[in-house]
């Protein structure tokens, strides 16, 4: 790889990250929220959510899902 061709590579993967990140957005919130549906959500993110719509839809069902009960210890 040449000088330039460097900056232009780890940018791109750094894009791919991004991108990876905001995609999942949906099913990294319902996890972290512990949403009683996480696993619908991560479902649908992973098959169904290429379209903007859908997308939308699932953050705010991640946003706004019943959380499981936390139990102590966990």
């Amino acid at each position: 790889m040449s000088d330039t061709q460097l900056p232009a590579a780890l940018l791109a993967l750094l894009c791919i990250v991004f991108a990876f990140y905001i995609y999942f957005l949906p099913t990294f919130i319902a996890y972290r929220r512990r949403a009683r549906a996480r696993g619908w959500i991560l479902l649908f993110n992973t098959f169904a959510a290429a379209t903007i719509i859908l997308w939308f839809t699932l953050l705010f069902w991640a946003s706004s899902a019943e959380v499981k009960e936390q139990t102590p210890g966990h």
